[in-house]
């Protein structure tokens, strides 16, 4: 069978093949029409054609944290380039390995006024774990040699420790298109044997006397991806009475006694016995938090107290602006190992204090919401509290993904949210992704400006009957009425919420979405079933009156007062 004449080319794909690679988003373009051909003669791989690279890119991302695997990302030279950072910055603080594959003219003619001669050599270095640069052709023993170690290096780069993104830039000369009967690119894989980073029996023994000893332990989980072996040692760990989990629902961590709603239990905290709560011990783990008011508490009430941060980060992790020590290990083995040590725990009422304020927060909560008008809150109230079956749950940035903080976890359901840098872009592109490969139907709850600005997710041939979206339509910007830096300027409605209706039918229609409507309890609660059960892709548009939506939030932080 013929393939590119490009061996470097040729070797991308078979060192994709070789690890097991099942995916590889790929864009239109003519410099990478070498990597193209490679890829659209290999079977064992399949494609995904996204046209618009800044999609493209938070598609493979989806992919790779529905999978838990690598994905490929391929794209032509020039700015196409470009468009993938969002994507990969937000890859890299998620831990989740793309192979970021770019086309490139021969190094010679960069910065040469040539057609895209733009540099590309280290574009990402800020955000992947490494870069590479080779040639295209390989024209000694010696080069071949190299490009063969490099191709191998990047992929254990990739997945291996924390998980990240890494770079390949390829330069491609003339002849572009040019075939050559090519059965073996003379790729060879190199093997790697892996070892886990674990705590010595000495050292985990006395860390887990320390816990035992302390009167007041907090662990705090902030955004990861599923990981049952962790979530059996955090509920374990959770029944002791002088431990409390706070895990937010991106966490992935569900349990009878793991405090998932976090705000609704700090907001019913009465304010002269904040420090009765506040650990002595406070242990971390997981990417950066949501909640806002759990950071303040923290920083507040818990600067004396010893804190842990416990992960395999590559620099020192510092949230809570206290940190005494960084256990550099896989969580999971952390409190494995933890849990494996036999010490007398201490008396406290530590958890037995939060569980009753959680309590108290959620019957508070319930009740707030049962005197709400209609609105983002009661709207996402009744939508967290609804039958979403076995569903995979994603939400965009801005307050979406806060209001969902505030209701009770759904068992079973996975939540996801492009948490690593938190950008609105590329929400409805990740979660097109994930239903790309999830067996479960994708749920996306969203924004209307987040939807308006990331619709090219919605114009590929990809969209399946198991992508579902709500789009809260509250005229945009909702989140930053309710923030008190921009709620109190002028410039509040035109440069900061910026008032555009998003007409989400017209989307609906030109993308053969099938389409819903709702601007009401009876009607959120009809359709939102219509919704879920319908057998295409489908979209909800839920209307709510921009003018009292912050008033209501904030009223529900303020409830207890």
């Amino acid at each position: 069978m013929q393939n590119t004449t490009h061996k470097t080319c040729h070797r991308v794909v078979d060192l994709l093949v070789s690890r097991g690679v099942t995916h590889a988003v790929v864009s239109p373009g003519s410099r990478n029409a070498p990597l193209l051909v490679a890829l659209s003669r290999e079977e064992r791989i399949a494609k995904v054609v996204v046209v618009d690279e800044r999609s493209a890119g938070f598609v493979a991302l989806g992919i790779s944290a529905a999978t838990r695997r690598a994905v490929a990302v391929v794209c032509t030279s020039g700015t196409a380039v470009l468009n993938l950072a969002p994507a990969i910055a937000e890859a890299y603080y998620q831990q989740c390995p793309l192979l970021v594959i770019t086309a490139d003219r021969p190094q010679a003619w960069i910065d040469q006024n040539d057609s895209q001669t733009m540099r590309q050599n280290g574009v990402f270095a800020n955000f992947v774990k490494k870069s590479y640069s080779l040639p295209s052709t390989i024209e000694s023993d010696e080069q071949s040699w190299y490009v063969n170690r490099i191709l191998n290096e990047a992929y254990f780069e990739a997945t291996s420790g924390a998980c990240r993104p890494v770079h390949i830039n390829i330069h491609i000369g003339e002849p572009i298109y040019s075939l050559c009967e090519a059965a073996d690119s003379g790729f060879r894989p190199i093997d790697r044997a892996e070892s886990t980073e674990t705590l010595a029996p000495a050292q985990a023994k006395t860390l887990a006397e320390r816990v035992a000893r302390s009167r007041r332990v907090m662990v705090v989980c902030g955004f990861m991806h599923p990981d049952e072996r962790l979530e059996a040692s955090l509920r374990a760990l959770s029944q002791r009475d002088n431990v409390v989990v706070l895990a937010e629902h991106l966490a992935q961590i569900e349990g009878e006694r793991i405090v998932n709603c976090i705000d609704t239990a700090l907001s019913a905290m009465p304010l002269e016995r904040n420090a009765d709560f506040a650990p002595d011990l406070l242990i971390y783990v997981g990417g950066a938090p949501v909640s806002r008011l759990m950071k303040q508490f923290l920083r507040t009430y818990a600067a004396q107290a010893e804190q842990w941060r416990v992960g395999l980060d590559e620099n020192i992790i510092d949230t809570m602006q206290g940190l005494t020590m960084q256990v550099h290990t896989d969580a999971a083995c952390f409190f494995d190992a933890l849990m494996a040590h036999d010490a007398a725990i201490c008396q406290s009422d530590y958890s037995a204090i939060w569980q009753h304020l959680l309590r108290t927060g959620l019957q508070s909560s319930r009740d707030f919401a049962s005197r709400q008008p209609w609105s983002d809150f009661k709207a996402m109230n009744m939508i967290m509290h609804s039958p979403l079956g076995d569903v995979m749950l994603h939400l965009s940035n801005g307050l979406t993904v806060r209001y969902a903080q505030l209701f009770e976890r759904q068992p079973g359901v996975a939540y996801l949210c492009n948490r690593g840098v938190s950008g609105i872009d590329g929400c409805t592109s990740t979660a097109l992704g994930a239903s790309l490969v999830s067996e479960k139907p994708v749920l996306l709850i969203t924004g209307d400006m987040s939807f308006a600005y990331d619709v090219n997710g919605l114009a590929s041939q990809y969209n399946s009957s198991r992508l579902k979206i709500v789009v809260i339509c509250n005229d945009g910007g909702g989140i930053f009425r309710f923030i008190k830096g921009p709620s109190e300027l002028p410039e509040l409605e035109q440069y900061f919420e910026v008032k555009r209706h998003i007409d989400v039918a017209k989307y609906a229609a030109a993308f053969g979405f099938d389409y819903f409507e709702a601007a009401s309890e009876e009607t959120l609660s009809q359709n939102l079933r219509r919704l879920l059960a319908c057998d295409k892709a489908a979209i909800l548009a839920v209307t709510t009156p921009d003018e009292i939506n912050a008033d209501v939030l904030r009223n529900f932080y303020n409830r207890t007062e």
